[in-house]
């Protein structure tokens, strides 16, 4: 399935069903401002997602994401979570 196959339910569902476990927004200025998270859905599935959103006038005019299908685990350290090995080894 690619993004022209997607109907605005089936976005809508998924966004609906996704859990953020953690967003931290890596740099803002006036011009752009680039946000990371890890996302968790109903399925179980886990994602790592970057969004880098162009800004004009303030407002964000333009936006480009990408995400990464996951099959390790998510694991909070110090406060943070982070990509990691399987949490049952995590020292």
């Amino acid at each position: 399935m690619n993004k022209s196959d997607m109907t605005v339910e089936m976005m809508a569902n998924a966004m609906q069903n996704e859990t953020v476990i953690n967003r931290r927004y890596i740099y803002e200025n006036d011009d752009i401002c680039v946000v990371q998270q890890f996302s968790e859905f109903a399925s179980g599935d886990k994602e790592a997602i970057m969004v880098v959103s162009l800004k004009k006038d303030g407002l964000v005019w333009r936006t480009e994401i990408g995400a990464r299908h996951s099959s390790n685990h998510l694991c909070g350290i110090g406060g943070r979570t982070q990509l990691v090995q399987p949490c049952s080894q995590a020292t």
